[in-house]
């Protein structure tokens, strides 16, 4: 049960990391895109160690 929390977490944090770093992208703030490209890479970062 909690490899599917662990990938449904992972896969929360991939989108809501591509919503902001869209939205930092739409109104010109640096400091949300980059805060959604993080957290998209700590999303993708956790997925691939939970593969393991």
């Amino acid at each position: 049960m909690s490899n599917l929390k662990n990938k449904v977490e992972n896969v929360k944090d991939k989108v809501t990391g591509k919503t902001k770093e869209a939205a930092g992208r739409a109104t010109a703030s640096q400091e949300m895109e980059l805060k959604g490209k993080l957290q998209y890479q700590k999303g993708d970062i956790k997925e691939k160690v939970d593969k393991r």
